[in-house]
């Protein structure tokens, strides 16, 4: 099995405890089967360097680290891809079947990069199997350069409580929602 075969294939599975994610990373509530919710999974250099799940409510809490012009940012940068992506379901099935590569910038991704992975549990979607995707270290330095300081500060500290000793690397803005 290829790494990144590993990586899609474990993308709903804490790596601590080697389960499904079972709970929200942040408020600790239990999500359930219908419930919406995103495991995100940061890698650098070929090794997990943070990972989270978040509810509905604590995704929309999330965006409260964002100013508005660096949400605005990120939107125009990455919203219209990322919602086709969402929207078409032709078009799902064919990123997956291809080499692992950056939904957002179509990079071709190589273990050593650090890029994320989004698992995202929608279940009025009906996104059956093709419901992650994978964010590339060109897209993540963009997104990074288009947030505020302010904002940066703000992320950094969210990032810090949700794996304070993982190496430096900012899990992208794709996780404001």
């Amino acid at each position: 099995m290829s790494f990144f075969d590993h990586i899609t294939n474990n993308r709903t599975t804490c790596e601590a405890t080697s389960q499904p994610f079972q709970v929200c990373s942040m408020c600790e509530r239990t999500l359930l089967p219908h419930d919406f919710y995103v495991i995100a999974k940061a890698y650098n250099q070929g090794s997990l360097a943070l990972e989270a799940c978040q509810c509905f409510s604590c995704q929309a809490e999330s965006q409260d680290y964002a100013s508005e012009q660096s949400m605005e940012n990120i939107m125009l940068y990455s919203g219209r891809r990322f919602n086709e992506f969402l929207g078409d379901p032709i078009q799902r099935k064919i990123y997956h079947l291809e080499d692992p590569s950056c939904l957002i910038t179509g990079e071709h991704l190589k273990s050593s990069d650090a890029f994320e992975i989004y698992h995202f549990n929608i279940p009025s979607a009906q996104l059956e199997e093709n419901n992650f995707v994978l964010i590339g270290p060109t897209a993540l330095e963009q997104m990074g350069e288009l947030l505020s300081e302010e904002t940066r500060k703000s992320w950094g500290r969210f990032t810090e409580r949700l794996a304070p000793d993982s190496p430096e690397i900012t899990i992208s803005p794709m996780f404001f929602g």
